[in-house]
């Protein structure tokens, strides 16, 4: 039966926000979105540059391939728990190869993001 992912939470950030990538105007941007679809006998995949997860001020500084586990909510499946690696950081770098830049989300790898400035 399809499902949906209704939250995210995890230890290591006190928010967890769900994004998805829209063509806009020639450029991508990210659109918060409040579930994501998981189709009957299908996957729903996170990616960079697609549907992806953020961790919202994270309570400790999140490198590149560190793993982090966090908890999904499913509206049917219930709750699933998982490890899963850091693939990007916007914050100030630290000797781990991250890019920052100033709209906080084009340090990412793979995002070309207008900042409206």
């Amino acid at each position: 039966a399809p499902d949906t992912l209704t939250s995210v939470t995890t230890a290591a950030a006190p928010m967890v926000t769900l994004h998805t990538t829209v063509a806009h105007g020639g450029a991508e941007r990210m659109e918060m979105v409040s579930h994501l679809a998981v189709p009957a006998h299908g996957t729903a995949a996170l990616t960079v540059g697609h549907n992806h997860l953020m961790l919202m001020n994270p309570v400790r500084r999140l490198t590149q391939r560190q793993r982090v586990t966090l908890a999904l909510a499913f509206a049917h499946a219930g709750q699933v728990r998982l490890a899963v690696p850091v693939v990007g950081y916007s914050g100030s770098t630290g000797g781990d190869g991250a890019r920052t830049a100033p709209d906080g989300m084009s340090g990412m790898p793979g995002m070309a993001m207008p900042t409206g400035r």
